[in-house]
């Protein structure tokens, strides 16, 4: 009898199918909170450099014709076009948890690149990876801004603004799938507008300092 009740207990097969879900569940769970992790990674890296590219558009089409001919641009233009990207981009938090760059990169009078002006945004603490304010007002010491495969130069009669936005991604569930060092995504576009180029216009905006 007892032989009988062991032998049927060894053959039910109802329950192994619950007991296998029950020890695989954990796994893919994890394995679907990971995905989604580096979706949204994916997704932050798309979006600042959508932000980038929006920011150095618009700064590109700053700048007016008078009956002078072509005028400085302003600093309340400057943070106008390092706002947009707040503006239109919400979710990412620029303020928060990012810097933005925006350098007028044009040629100096040696025909050398000149990083005239920079202006900054943002709460992150990062410095510009391709140089500050004034540098290669003289001479040809400096060959651009941007990576070496990739370089952006500007033209004797059509400055460059260059775009540069650092960002700290924010974890969804894995802070271990998330670099700790901030992701830095670059934009560069010529300006479409003609400008006086010789200086910025203070009246009563607050400079955009990258101090």
């Amino acid at each position: 009898m007892k032989s009988g009740l062991v032998s049927k207990f060894l053959r039910e097969q109802r329950g192994v199918t619950i007991i296998e879900f029950a020890l695989i569940l954990p796994l893919l769970l994890f394995a679907i909170l990971g995905l989604l992790e580096l979706a949204n990674v994916a997704l932050q890296r798309q979006r600042v450099s959508q932000a980038a590219l929006l920011i150095a558009d618009n700064a590109g089409r700053l700048g007016n014709m008078g009956m002078m001919g072509p005028e400085k641009v302003s600093e309340q233009q400057i943070n106008d076009a390092l706002v947009s990207a707040n503006v239109q981009l919400p979710a990412l938090n620029l303020d928060k948890l990012g810097r933005i760059i925006l350098t007028s990169l044009e040629m100096n009078k040696n025909k050398g690149q000149w990083l005239h002006w920079q202006r900054c945004r943002g709460a992150l603490r990062h410095v510009s990876t391709w140089g500050v304010e004034n540098d290669g007002e003289h001479g040809k010491s400096v060959s651009g801004m941007g990576p070496s495969t990739s370089r952006i130069t500007a033209d004797a009669d059509q400055p460059v603004m260059f775009v540069e936005i650092a960002y700290q991604m924010q974890p969804l569930v894995f802070p271990a799938l998330v670099s700790k060092e901030p992701i830095v995504e670059l934009a560069a576009m010529p300006i479409r507008v003609e400008r006086d180029t010789s200086s910025v216009i203070a009246g009563d905006a607050v400079k955009s300092v990258c101090s």
